[in-house]
């Protein structure tokens, strides 16, 4: 705690925000949050200064996770979370910039304090809960966020759509190259001219700039992505390629060369034998650009462990969650996100004596009308026959 520091608080039940406080002088504030057996629940806790912003938050650490202890009598274990923003600061979107990654999980649990109390017996609370997905949802981002890497002695395919990738695995090998090992350290980013102008989904690019973690971004970066797979610099700074995004260091070993073919308009990155930083683990992978906009991500031995493969426009992009790509067939992703229609509740839960507000949320600008439907049952009805692929209707309607 620092003089001018108030303390922020904010919990999640089950992946949806339930409680958000910011501005508290003193350590502690009143909260009511009912619990289920089986929930999963977030606690994030810091003390910002007067001017919050991003990682302006600050805490003191505990325990290390995991973390066996009893709440309430039943066995827990606890396990570390965090998010990228200082809580405090009101432009701060609950539910935004949380870090699931399993690598995170361990390490030191911040200290905050959390009283529970059972409910009486016989205790029922009403919940409100989200059933099903919205329809019909476009992204414009593909990755996925390896808990170990899988995919070594295979090929990525982005062929390009003028608006999009169409992206297909394959079994393309890493073409040998013959120049000389560029200069490369830990945590470094170099730029490189293509020799040619390659299209991407929004512009064209002469060159592109290679960070020394595994990615590649096809506009001005600065940003070395260090020491893990971010999701929020891969969906925010600009277009983006990522063979094997994760804290790698050429400075300990193994090489990297550019190379460029105009004559045949094309451009290599090659990864040779560069280890995960502090570690033996080495990782072989390729870039291949075409003048054509065709972009290759070409694999061969890479260690099976943590980090980010896949591709985002970069530009506030929506999260599409992480693919297995290793079980992809083919994928389409296109220049702009598209929100699925979503039916959210105004409040966390329905209780006694209030009003519960039902919000549809993401109707596209053309929309003419809209209607709600209440009803006591889902029937899980495929709309596909209707003309709408994708969509399921959830309400029976009777209670319209």
């Amino acid at each position: 705690f620092v003089t001018g520091d108030t303390a922020s608080f904010a919990v999640q039940v089950n992946n949806q925000p339930v409680f958000h406080s910011i501005g508290t002088p003193g350590p502690s504030v009143p909260c009511n949050i009912p619990v289920l057996i089986g929930d999963m629940v977030d606690v994030i806790g810091n003390w910002s200064p007067p001017v919050p912003g991003t990682f302006t938050g600050r805490n003191s650490y505990g325990n290390t996770a995991p973390f066996a202890t009893n709440i309430e009598g039943v066995p827990h274990t606890l396990y570390r979370q965090g998010v990228q923003n200082d809580i405090g600061n009101p432009a701060w979107v609950p539910g935004t910039q949380y870090l699931y990654t399993t690598a995170l999980q361990a390490g030191q649990i911040g200290r905050v304090l959390m009283h529970t109390s059972q409910g009486q017996t016989g205790t029922v609370f009403a919940t409100a809960t989200a059933v099903g997905n919205g329809c019909v949802a476009e992204y414009a981002s593909i990755y996925e966020d390896n808990l170990a890497f899988d995919l070594s002695n295979t090929s990525l395919g982005f062929q390009f759509l003028g608006n999009g990738y169409a992206v297909l695995p394959g079994t393309a090998a890493i073409a040998p190259q013959a120049s000389a090992p560029v200069v490369m350290g830990d945590d470094q980013v170099l730029q490189f001219p293509l020799g040619f102008a390659m299209p991407y989904p929004g512009g064209v690019t002469t060159d592109v700039w290679v960070s020394s973690n595994g990615f590649v971004n096809l506009t001005t970066n600065a940003l070395n992505g260090c020491c893990a797979f971010t999701l929020t610099q891969f969906l925010t700074n600009g277009p983006v390629f990522a063979a094997k995004w994760r804290d790698l260091n050429p400075g300990a070993g193994g090489t990297v060369q550019f190379d460029s073919d105009p004559a045949n308009g094309l451009a290599y990155v090659t990864f040779t034998g560069v280890p995960d930083y502090g570690t033996t683990n080495t990782n072989d992978f390729q870039y291949v650009f075409s003048q054509s906009g065709v972009v290759e991500l070409r694999f061969g031995n890479v260690a099976p462990t943590a980090g980010g493969t896949g591709y985002s426009p970069g530009s506030n992009n929506l999260d599409p969650g992480s693919t297995d790509l290793s079980a992809l067939t083919v994928a389409i992703t296109g220049m702009a996100d598209v929100r699925a229609l979503a039916l959210t509740t105004a409040s966390a839960r329905p209780i006694a004596n209030s009003s519960l507000g039902l919000v549809t949320n993401n109707l596209a600008p053309s929309t003419l009308f809209g209607a709600v439907l209440l009803g006591f049952n889902n029937p899980a009805l495929d709309l596909s026959g209707f003309g709408m692929a994708g969509c399921t209707q959830y309400s029976d309607g009777l209670a319209t």
